[in-house]
């Protein structure tokens, strides 16, 4: 019996139609051939192909799902260093996945078909059988691919799995070997089926099949991976020129002073509710941490918004820096902790009214829900502060208005109240000195000669970037370098450095030879390196009085 429709092409039931077109050839080895030999739709091997894909689509983005649930439980706030090469291989995978019907059929088909018009005579004039033949047969095989392809999207998003294991993967070694054995046995099964069907349906000898699809998966294979390649090469490449094009859009000083004014909005809101849902006092309104209480900013914020004139836009930049900061500072006093060190020496803190007196009242009172409450609140202005540093910056402030300089000296959120005292400038800053914050922003061949001077930091910034590369709008041009990265991420390591994603990339290049022997036993020991440093950066800044 010919099974050349399809469901909608015939009469009766449907899930009958269906069981007769696309279910009852899966399941007899007999009726797959026959349909193969007496239909005549190109359709129905797609269709019962297809099915497959829309059956397996959800456990495949179920493995990509938990291999992102278990990577960012297990890195932390350094998710984005692995995620970022998960996006450049996951789009390849589905891709090649949600096409290899059609490629299997058609290119693998036609280039076996070709092969057997040169052995055998018999097969000649029939290439929609061969094409039919590869449709089924990789249709059967279909199942068993998807289950290794969500298996592959769980290590691509979880690839630290492939150095201690992980939910799904008991063992790392066993895990890669078995996932490897397993698409070997299905290429062999494949081609095993596929030349078995060819031989039945042309009535040609066996070897001369077997010869004929080997020779056509070879070539599926390296289409296949063609395929993925040039699909995360667009992927990425559409990425990187959507975000140059925003950064372009963004570059105004205009775009950028209303980026800064919606941040800040946005984390005062947030902590106004926190603060009030633990019963703590409402911290400044968004205006006063953006002009620092002085109305002269105030004037240069409306100017910034109407014309975006960059030494107003600056002015503005340096108040709500200044003012966060004195936030910080005044949250880590009411949580009776040292200041954080992390600030950049200008602009200087601007301390909120009345900062000591109402600290020291807020301590010997607080919670536990307040104190939660607070800690969320200084981390939260942590962030943004290094936001504005990193991601939006200065301002051209060559134009700033004359009374600037005045109004920076006289501090009027702290000197509102005479009996706070803001706290002393921090000494400037030496070149040659250890500091994350004076590598981060230097040019590679600073950071070189720092590194061969012996600096820690300036090894781990300049393996870092050699790691990753650099290729970001009005930033330094600096290529992928691996090895030498991870050359100098050990120097910085050996030379007292402690840092918990650069522990998890000596990780990776353990576990992959990236510079270093492939050892998986070293791997999760770095692994485990990184998770001691990032419980022991939980204990930092102990409180003044135990």
């Amino acid at each position: 019996m010919a099974l050349s429709l399809l469901p909608f092409e015939e009469e009766g039931n449907f899930l009958a139609r269906w069981w007769r077109n696309a279910i009852h050839p899966f399941v007899s080895l007999r009726s797959v051939w026959v349909e193969a030999y007496r239909g005549d739709s190109l359709l129905a091997p797609l269709g019962f192909a297809y099915l497959w894909v829309l059956v397996l689509s959800p456990l495949i983005f179920l493995g990509g799902k938990l291999g992102l649930m278990a990577i960012k439980t297990k890195m932390g706030p350094y998710v984005a260093m692995s995620l970022a090469n998960s996006i450049q291989i996951a789009p390849g995978i589905l891709a090649t996945f949600l096409l290899r019907p059609l490629i299997y059929m058609f290119l693998g088909g036609c280039v076996a078909h070709g092969l057997l018009w040169l052995f055998a005579k018999d097969a000649r004039g029939h290439l929609r059988m061969t094409l039919r033949v590869f449709g089924y047969g990789w249709a059967w095989i279909l199942p068993i691919d998807g289950l290794l392809v969500a298996c592959s999207l769980y290590l691509v998003f979880n690839p630290l799995a492939a150095l201690d294991g992980g939910a799904m993967m008991p063992t790392s070694a066993t895990a890669v070997r078995v996932l490897g054995l397993a698409q070997l046995a299905v290429g062999a099964s494949t081609l095993g089926f596929v030349a078995w069907g060819l031989a039945s349906i042309h009535r040609i000898s066996l070897w001369k099949t077997i010869l004929a699809t080997l020779i056509a998966l070879i070539v599926l294979a390296y289409a296949g991976l063609v395929l993925s390649l040039s699909t995360s090469h667009a992927f990425v490449s559409a990425i990187l020129h959507e975000r140059e094009t925003r950064r372009e859009s963004e570059n105004n000083p205009k775009a950028r002073i209303q980026r800064v004014i919606k941040l800040v909005e946005k984390i005062q809101e947030d902590t106004q509710k926190s603060f009030k849902k633990a019963g703590l006092p409402a911290p400044p309104r968004s205006v006063d941490l953006l002009t620092g209480g002085d109305w002269g900013a105030a004037i240069d914020l409306k100017q910034a918004l109407e014309s975006g004139f960059a030494p107003s836009c600056q002015v503005v930049y340096d108040q709500a820096l200044a003012a966060l900061k004195g936030q910080v500072i005044h949250f880590s006093a009411c949580l009776g902790e040292r200041n954080p060190m992390y600030f950049n020496p200008e602009p200087a803190p601007l301390l909120p009214p009345g900062s000591q007196a109402r600290a020291q009242q807020i301590n010997q009172t607080l919670n536990a829900d307040q104190r939660t409450a607070i800690s969320q609140a200084r981390t939260t202005f942590g962030d943004a502060i290094r936001f504005l540093e990193s991601e939006i910056g200065p301002f051209d402030a060559s134009r700033k208005r004359a009374s600037r300089d005045v109004l920076e000296r006289e501090q009027p959120l702290a000197s509102a109240h005479p009996s706070v005292v803001p706290p002393p400038p921090p000494p400037p800053i030496d070149p040659n000195t250890p500091s994350v914050r004076n590598c981060y922003r230097l040019p590679l061949a600073d950071l070189r000669r720092m590194a061969a001077n012996g600096n820690p930091d300036a090894m781990n910034q300049l393996g870092t970037r050699l790691y990753f590369g650099q290729n970001e709008t009005g930033k330094e041009f600096i290529p992928v370098t691996q090895v030498e990265g991870v050359k100098w991420l050990l120097k910085a390591y050996d030379a007292g450095f402690r840092d918990e994603s650069s522990c998890y990339v000596l990780g990776v290049a353990s576990h992959l030879g990236i510079g270093v022997p492939v050892d998986p036993d070293t791997a999760r020991e770095w692994n485990r390196r990184g998770e001691a440093i990032r419980d022991a950066g939980r204990q930092r800044n102990p409180p003044l009085h135990p």
